[in-house]
């Protein structure tokens, strides 16, 4: 009877440090990255998507979610003046890397932006303007630094973007064009 209750002690101590071990690990950690340059970006939000699960990167753009724990997580990062990023894992995983493109503008615009984009509106396939307009005026928001350059322009393509296209929407466009 002794020997039974000694290994029920046993068993339950190592469960208890197994969950003490296992709530001290980082469950979701990576880096996020700048897209074009690949260097790291200090000062990135990353959160487990619709939680309040989050921390920012550190001055190495790495980033530790301790409580993102499951199947399937959405982990977002974003950062002033760059796109929001997504990746989709489950815990426990390492070194996840985060870069953001505006995947779902080029989706709508000519269905490059994910694999199957073309599967809802595009607009150089579905709209009545593509035809008289293909270019559409989509870049002079979404990509205003390239535009302001050279105007009714289309989107650069997704796989070369300059570093004017990954501002994105950015402050230069109404800036500029309220002062000339």
């Amino acid at each position: 009877m002794i020997k039974i209750f000694n290994c029920r002690i046993v068993i339950s101590a190592l469960v208890m440090i197994l969950f003490i071990l296992q709530s001290n690990y980082p469950q979701v950690s990576g880096v996020v990255r700048d897209q074009l340059t690949l260097l790291p970006v200090a000062g990135a939000m990353v959160t487990l998507q619709t939680t309040n699960i989050k921390t920012i990167t550190a001055a190495d753009g790495s980033f530790v979610l301790t409580n993102a724990i499951g199947a399937d997580l959405v982990i977002v990062s974003a950062k002033k003046y760059y796109y929001n990023s997504s990746v989709t894992v489950s815990s426990p995983t390492t070194n996840v890397s985060l870069a953001g493109v505006n995947a779902w503008v080029y989706d709508t615009y000519n269905g490059t932006g994910t694999p199957g984009g073309m599967g809802g509106f595009v607009y150089t396939r579905d709209s009545f303007l593509a035809g008289n307009n293909p270019e559409s005026e989509c870049a002079s928001c979404h990509q205003p630094e390239p535009w302001i350059k050279n105007p009714f322009s289309a989107l650069e393509p997704i796989d070369s973007l300059s570093v004017g296209s990954m501002h994105g929407i950015s402050c230069e466009a109404c800036h500029k064009i309220a002062q000339k």
